[in-house]
């Protein structure tokens, strides 16, 4: 690790390939899985490492509702299965709805 710069990646959620290769990684190379998602464990991890947290923040995306509908349909029941296939030939599923997952992170943090 750098001294100015410290990046700590996970893979997204939409790519699995990368993200069976990071546990791979993990459970086959680490001696315990070390993965800190939660806010409060990342901040006292930098802390303790000499940097001093300046902002954290979670960023989302803008999804139309016919890539939704697509994703939610095989765990919908069979009458919901009609309405969201209606939803995404229409003109309805061109509409953008931002989400956030949670599963991407910004840290800004400065190295004391």
């Amino acid at each position: 690790m750098r001294d100015d710069l410290l990046d700590l990646k996970q893979p997204k959620s939409s790519n699995r390939n990368a993200i069976l290769i990071y546990y791979y990684f993990i459970f086959a190379y680490c001696a315990s899985q070390v993965i800190f998602n939660v806010r409060k464990t990342i901040k006292k991890l930098l802390e303790n490492n000499g940097f001093q947290v300046l902002r954290i923040s979670r960023v989302g995306n803008y999804y139309s509702l016919k890539y939704l509908c697509h994703k939610i349909m095989p765990y919908s029941p069979v009458f919901l299965k009609n309405l969201l296939n209606w939803i995404a030939k229409t003109t309805f599923g061109k509409i953008l709805v931002y989400l956030n997952l949670f599963d991407i992170m910004t840290i800004y943090a400065v190295k004391l």
